[in-house]
């Protein structure tokens, strides 16, 4: 095997599964040392443990002998992989006609001697493997996560030789875009299981309920706490924990959470005994994360845990080229089909989509349902129509900032608004300097609040940081 060969080799043994199905010791053995550096090998000596892992789990490939204890038990095994849509080599020492033609009338895919074995089943393996990979990235950004931007899909193809088992994995990204949906793939992409793919949206949680879920708890580690229950990083073993909106955890999870992935474990709410964490972390974020680290709202030190590998998904209006294909498979998944007119799909393509794939599938889906033939401007939101999104002046000019919110965390609210009005007070001082009737006909306040609010400006750090206790 080359240098390349083995590279290539490596990079695929964590992202795909084979079964194979052999009721001799030695010739399984020798089929688990040929076919490993390939793919994570699972084994079956029975018909009963064949049909247990084929129930629990899917498989790129199964490699099935016919006779297993002296009966033809591989057809039926055959029978159960085709039905699951498995790529299957018949591997026997039957050549008989009748062996042969039933096989594949079953739908097998190659028949081999084991003579056939050595010389012939690696090269099939290797194929099918490089194809499984083609077909699984092709299916998905053809008709799950349409996207046609190639640099995006580069970027999350390679990500099967990039990122190993304890690399953690960072997507950037607007909301919207579909982080979860990303994340959901590489998982299946680097061979996870069904079952152990556990999300977290970390924002549409209290504090203490994200604690709950994450870590889990023992019977009587609080008030209600009448059972046990596994947390999120439990059920996540050996998986994908995906942690959507990590900028909203709480300064003191955040401690938490880095201390657990630094030390490799974690204490249920009331446990006195660690449990081991052996999962590939994912997190997401909609948010400016790198303001926040600035602001301190967010760990530098978390970040640079979980930054392992960062993934940048652009927004739908760095994406004009997706919004068509976008159009027509949102419209292929209606109760029924509709044509857009060329004016109304021009509109379409230059609006600015601040809510990205999500708003795009919510207004095709209201045009399926409420347009009979074809949608026309006038069928389109107004706000579309104007290339005026409705939310872009609120998001652009927040009145409260993150250093605003910063201040609160530090220093508390009452001082936040009692710094707020001090500077309101030299504001107003230089705008009406000398003319306090006419200031505090302006504020709309007496002229015995607006001369207060004057002097908080004139000595603001002593008024603000005094010891003393601050009104309200």
């Amino acid at each position: 095997m080359s240098i390349v060969t083995k590279q290539i080799a490596m990079n695929a043994k964590e992202n795909h599964r084979i079964l194979i199905i052999e009721d001799e010791d030695y010739f399984r053995r020798f089929l688990v040392k040929l076919l490993s550096p390939y793919a994570k090998v699972i084994e079956a000596n029975s018909k009963e443990q064949a049909t247990k892992e084929l129930k629990k789990d899917s498989f790129d490939a199964v490699i099935i002998d016919i006779d297993l204890q002296g009966k033809p038990s591989g057809f039926d095994i055959l029978k159960m992989a085709k039905s699951l849509d498995i790529y299957s080599i018949m591997l026997t020492d039957n050549d008989s006609d009748e062996y042969i033609r039933k096989a594949y009338s079953l739908g097998c895919d190659q028949y081999l001697s084991k003579n056939q074995s050595e010389h012939v089943l690696d090269l099939l393996i290797r194929e099918r493997l490089s194809v499984a990979n083609q077909i699984l990235s092709k299916y998905f950004f053809t008709s799950e996560y349409i996207t046609y931007d190639q640099s995006l899909i580069s970027e999350i193809t390679s990500l099967k030789s990039r990122l190993s088992s304890d690399r953690s994995l960072l997507l950037l990204g607007p909301t919207g875009v579909g982080k979860t949906k990303l994340a959901e793939h590489i998982h299946k992409m680097m061979g996870g299981k069904k079952d152990n793919f556990i999300s977290l949206n970390i924002a549409a949680l209290p504090s203490d309920l994200i604690e709950r879920e994450l870590f889990g708890y023992q019977r009587g580690a609080f008030i209600g706490a009448r059972s046990d229950k596994k947390g999120l990083m439990e059920m996540a073993q050996e998986g994908t924990l995906f942690l959507d909106e990590i900028t909203s955890l709480p300064q003191a999870l955040q401690k938490k959470l880095l201390k657990c992935l630094e030390e490799k474990i974690f204490y249920p709410l009331g446990a006195a005994k660690p449990k081991q964490i052996q999962f590939r972390l994912i997190t997401s974020t909609g948010e400016d994360i790198y303001g926040l680290i600035e602001s301190r709202e967010f760990r530098a030190d978390l970040f640079f845990r979980i930054a392992g590998i960062i993934v940048n998904i652009p927004a739908l209006s760095k994406r004009k080229g997706d919004i068509v294909p976008l159009i027509k498979h949102f419209i292929n998944q209606g109760v029924c089909q509709i044509t857009i007119s060329e004016k109304a799909m021009e509109l379409l393509v230059n609006y600015s989509w601040p809510g990205n794939v999500r708003e795009l599938q919510s207004v095709i889906q209201d045009l399926v349902s409420t347009v009979k033939c074809e949608a026309t401007p006038r069928d389109l939101p107004h706000h579309i129509r104007l290339n005026s999104p409705p939310i872009s002046k609120i998001e652009g000019e927040k009145f409260v900032s993150q250093v605003h919110l910063k201040f609160i965390g530090d220093y508390g609210y009452p001082k936040f608004i009692r710094k707020f009005e001090a500077e309101v007070g030299v504001a107003l001082a230089k705008k009406f300097s000398g003319r306090s009737a006419e200031g505090a006909e302006y504020c709309k306040i007496s002229k015995n609040y607006y001369y207060k609010i004057i002097n908080w400006g004139k000595d603001m750090d002593r008024h603000i940081f005094s010891k003393n206790k601050l009104e309200v």
